[in-house]
């Protein structure tokens, strides 16, 4: 687990807690876990890491996975140097 992951993993263990060792490929709400927590969740990554969820990236079946995918996604483009021409 990278940086980027473990930082994804604390926040969302703040707000929702470990509840019963949530994997990676499973989806949030199967495990009882609401929509709102979800959503704020995901706001606090979005907040920890300056970004901003597209419409459409994550969807309702929605896994650990998938934010960590998303968050390095749009990390990454946030990083990359802005080319004036």
């Amino acid at each position: 687990m990278d940086r980027l992951e473990s930082r994804i993993m604390r926040i969302l263990d703040d707000r929702i807690g470990a509840r019963g060792g949530i994997g990676y490929e499973d989806a949030l709400v199967r495990h009882g876990i609401d929509s709102v927590d979800i959503m704020e969740s995901l706001v606090d990554i979005e907040c920890a890491f300056d970004i901003e969820f597209d419409d459409g990236m994550l969807t309702e079946d929605l896994s650990i996975r998938d934010v960590v995918d998303a968050t390095r996604r749009l990390v990454h483009v946030a990083m990359e140097p802005k080319v004036h021409p």
